[in-house]
């Protein structure tokens, strides 16, 4: 399984759109199958 830390400060918070670029790292993920497996346990 792919772990990926996300690690900003407090003076981005407000700013940096966190939910966004990790749906962007997941549909990374999701878009190559062979590197990371997705939904196989």
């Amino acid at each position: 399984m792919p772990n990926f830390i996300v690690e900003y400060s407090d003076n981005i918070k407000y700013e940096a759109d966190i939910p966004k670029l990790l749906e962007k790292i997941c549909n990374v993920f999701i878009s190559h199958p062979k590197e990371f497996s997705v939904g196989v346990v």
